[in-house]
């Protein structure tokens, strides 16, 4: 068998190894993984050296972010209303924020990872804070932000090819990675300046596409302000999908999910980079396992007969799709999904 220092925690060998084949575009490719001994986590053998094949144009990725400002009147009544549910993530109480809170459709739109008021109040972030999206793709993640009123965005992604920065004029894109920026290597597109420290670092399932999340990680910390935080969503390994399906569990997603996490290997990740974990959210979806049965049926996630491309339920009944659903609400509750936000800030002297 094949022996590795893990590249998460650093502290042991592989303990086991299995091969897992390309199956988002069914290219059928296989790769072989490894388990570690010491946390559990998963990753690649041997990193492809062609791995930019295996992002085409079509990767889900690099859809189109919010493109600009609509400025009738309904769109500004409904960024009023979505101003004032942030003020209540925030700490800002004021009436308005309590109303909108409770009643505006507006907090119904936000996605889970800005839900947690008791972590934002804490975290001291405002509207004007800098927050730097890792492996921001098009920029999805940051446009939403964007809408919510947040002034200070970036992205950064090795792959963007876009020489206009980003269709949404309020955020920029840089290509690159993050120890280019903490270099100062990287340049802004049409001399626009962007933060030297950063007070939210996101990695939107981004981080399980690095070769050294250790690395990647320890690096953000470096862009951190002395009071900053760091949110990081990832696919979850040991979890019960990953436990039922194996080889055929849709997140792994091989090649390009180069490591893959535990809750201890997470642990392990953040404590070697001075961080805390402060909370940890899970919010798997029903993917885990339509995704994971479209596999062992040998139907790709991009295939004609997929749930993504033949509605309403690609080669599954309505009721198998419901109960799906429900199953990755209950296993959230128990903190059993296959994937979850990890709240990070840093350890204090």
């Amino acid at each position: 068998m094949t022996r590795q220092t893990c590249r998460i925690c650093g502290l042991a060998e592989s303990e086991s190894e299995f091969e897992v084949r390309e199956m988002m575009f069914g290219t059928r490719e296989t790769f072989r993984y490894l388990k570690c001994a010491s946390c559990g986590g998963l990753q690649i053998e041997e990193i492809p050296a062609d791995l930019g094949r295996h992002y085409p144009a079509n990767y889900n990725c690099w859809a189109d972010p919010i493109d600009g400002k609509s400025d009738d009147f309904l769109s500004r009544l409904r960024r009023i209303a979505a101003s004032r549910v942030v003020d209540h993530q925030l700490g800002i109480r004021s009436m308005m924020a309590r109303i909108a809170y409770r009643f505006a459709p507006e907090r119904r739109r936000l996605p889970i990872w800005m839900e947690q008021p008791d972590l934002w109040t804490r975290s001291g972030l405002t509207r004007k804070s800098a927050i730097l999206d890792v492996g921001s793709g098009s920029g999805g993640n940051l446009a939403v932000l964007a809408e919510l009123g947040f002034t200070n965005l970036l992205g950064i992604d090795p792959f963007f090819e876009s020489t206009d920065s980003s269709l949404d004029r309020r955020i920029q894109i840089l290509k690159g990675n993050l120890s280019d920026l903490a270099e100062g290597k990287l340049s802004a597109a049409r001399e626009r300046k962007f933060p030297a420290r950063f007070k939210l670092i996101m990695f939107h399932h981004s981080l399980e596409h690095v070769p050294d999340p250790a690395h990647d990680v320890a690096t953000a910390v470096k862009l951190l302000e002395p009071d900053g935080w760091m949110l990081v969503r990832v696919p979850v390994a040991g979890s019960e999908a990953s436990q039922t399906y194996g080889a055929d569990w849709v997140q792994l997603d091989a090649p390009r999910h180069l490591c893959l996490f535990t809750i201890r290997s997470m642990e392990a990740l953040a404590g070697r980079a001075g961080l805390s974990i402060e909370k940890v959210v899970f919010d798997s979806t029903a993917l885990q396992f339509w995704g994971s049965e479209q596999y062992r049926r040998n139907i790709p996630l991009d295939d004609p007969r997929s749930v993504l491309h033949a509605p309403p339920n690609g080669p599954f009944t309505a009721a198998e799709m419901h109960e799906w659903k429900y199953r990755a609400e209950s296993l959230n509750q128990i903190e059993q999904g296959d994937q979850a936000i990890f709240y990070l800030r840093r350890k204090k002297e």
